[in-house]
Parts: structure tokens; sequence; C-alpha cells
């Protein structure tokens, strides 16, 4: 019974490593896009991925991101100021430390809860994202974007 939990556990693992790595990817895209003022700050990223997930990418304040990786089932999207709502989804707080170019993940909603998620997701959220929901994005990532 263990190595059948094990077994479910490293699966698990490795399906949130393998979109984790696409998100950071699609946040490094983001980054660079803003940089070179090719979108403004205020975009969203939206990308597919296989297995009917969604996910959308915001640029915050201080070099971090959020992104947000939610079902097609989900008829409404998040709210940032509601906890309830983000604890539909698997959210990121992502930051890029320019020194040593280098991506990081400073909360995962699964491992922190929706609560403590959210409240650390506070300092860093745009006055023009206050309590607003997900708006439309102005750059969708395709299958060939995220390979």
């Amino acid at each position: 019974m263990s190595e059948v939990l094990d077994q479910e556990t490293k699966t698990l693992a490795t399906q949130i490593d393998e979109l984790l790595s696409v998100v950071i990817n699609a946040a490094e895209a983001l980054r660079t896009q803003i940089l070179a003022k090719k979108i403004d700050p205020r975009s969203v990223m939206r990308g597919e991925i296989p297995a009917s997930l969604i996910f959308d990418i915001y640029a915050l304040k201080a070099n971090r991101y959020l992104a947000c990786c939610y079902n097609l089932d989900l008829l409404f999207p998040p709210i940032f100021s509601n906890s309830r709502v983000l604890s539909c989804v698997d959210a990121w707080l992502l930051k890029y430390d320019s020194h040593y170019t280098k991506w990081t993940v400073e909360a995962f909603s699964l491992a922190d809860g929706a609560k403590k998620f959210t409240h650390t997701l506070q300092p860093f959220r745009p006055d023009w994202l206050n309590g607003c929901p997900l708006i439309t994005p102005v750059m969708t990532l395709t299958r060939a974007h995220t390979a």
C-alpha cells in the first residue's frame, strides 16, 4: 500500500514540476516582452497545456509574477482578493532575481494554503489589479511556444 502511495506522490510531484517549468518559461517570455516595451506591464499572458489546463501569468511589483493554473471547466476566473476562489486554482508567486538571472518560487498555493498564499500576495499586487478578476490576455501562448 505504501509503495502505491509513494508512486502516486512521485507522479504528482513530477506533474507539478513539469507544469512549473512551463509556467516559468511563460513568465520569462512575459518579462522580456515587458522589458522590451513590446507590451504593457498590465498585460496578462495566457497559455494552454494539454490535459485541459489554462495558465495566466501576471506581472506584479518588485520583479514578482503571479502564475495561476486552472482547469478549463472552471467557469469563472480567479479573483486575487478572494482566497476561496484561489483555492480552486494552482497558483505560484514567482520572483525573478536579476542579479543571479534565476527564478524562484516564493509561494505555492497547494503547499501554503489559499488564505496564506493570498496574504503573501498582497504586498506585490499592483493598484490596477485590486479586486479585479483575471483580465483578457494580450498574449496567448500555444503549444508551439511552450515546446
